[in-house]
């Protein structure tokens, strides 16, 4: 579906990453936009970053949808 459906982070300061992640859901962010963004170094959120490269959503992940293109327009 390309939509993320919730979450469980272990460790400390998970809070950090849960609150984009909880942020993204709440604003229906697709998978695919939020492994096409870039996390902060040095936080726990760039953690991230590792886990959205390990996923493969297929040909257009990144690439912005056309409903986006006709919200910038």
């Amino acid at each position: 579906t390309n939509q993320l459906l919730g979450a469980a982070i272990l460790g400390i300061e998970g809070g950090e990453v849960m609150s984009i992640l909880q942020t993204a859901m709440m604003g229906n962010l697709p998978v695919d936009r939020l492994q096409a963004a870039p996390f902060a170094h040095p936080t726990l959120a760039e953690s991230l970053n590792n886990l959205f490269a390990g996923l493969d959503l297929g040909p257009s992940a990144g690439r912005p949808r056309c409903d986006d293109a006709e919200r910038e327009s």
